[in-house]
């Protein structure tokens, strides 16, 4: 989400926690997970288009996991059904395990 200039953050985050809240009452629905997937394998595909990219990817991965996740990620994904969806939301994405923080860049830097 891009919070606009004259935009307060507190919409912002009001607008997660209700996403968040959705997906703990009842997981999403088929299609959207369908588009979800299709979007990210798009994506995928594009941002892949480099061998630094794939290089950045390779490291990624291997820091929060193991580099052959490359090879396997976009089917892992697909498989992902929405009850997972649910659970994991109900699990991990609890009020008391949030960490709400707001960026407000400094426009004196001169920076462009």
């Amino acid at each position: 989400m891009v919070l606009k200039p004259d935009g307060s953050p507190e919409t912002i985050e009001a607008t997660v926690e209700d996403e968040i809240q959705k997906l703990h009452d009842e997981p999403p629905q088929p299609e959207e997970l369908t588009r979800v997937i299709r979007q990210t394998r798009a994506k995928r595909a594009i941002m892949l288009e480099s061998v630094t990219a794939q290089a950045v990817q390779l490291g990624m991965l291997e820091m929060v996991g193991r580099w052959q996740l490359a090879n396997t990620l976009t089917e892992e994904l697909a498989a992902v059904t929405p009850a997972q969806v649910q659970h994991v939301a109900r699990t991990y994405f609890q009020p008391t395990s949030r960490v709400t923080g707001w960026f407000f860049p400094d426009n004196n830097t001169g920076a462009t």
